[in-house]
């Protein structure tokens, strides 16, 4: 048995089972599905020179830039974001 969905990983990622009038039923196959994730990053600057502190949102979720101006919005699902400095 191999489970399979879009977007998610599992553990674990297949399970052979024998069943049959000896062994009878296979009880308790389980698979953990973890949903994949991904990012967003970048650099938010001012005229090249890079500016902390702005606020990146992307439809709901956030980061504030760092001193360097760099950003990560971690933690999304597969789709499309509207990504916003303010």
């Amino acid at each position: 048995m191999t489970p399979s969905l879009a977007e998610y990983t599992f553990a674990p990622t297949s399970s052979e089972q024998t069943v049959n009038e000896t062994v009878g039923n296979a009880t308790d196959v389980d698979f953990v599905g973890t949903q994949k994730t991904y990012s967003i990053s970048g650099t938010v600057t001012n005229a090249g020179d890079p500016l902390a502190g702005v606020e990146v949102t992307a439809d709901g979720h956030a980061d504030t830039t760092a001193a360097d101006g760099t950003y990560m919005i971690s933690g999304l699902a597969a789709g499309t974001y509207t990504v916003t400095p303010s």
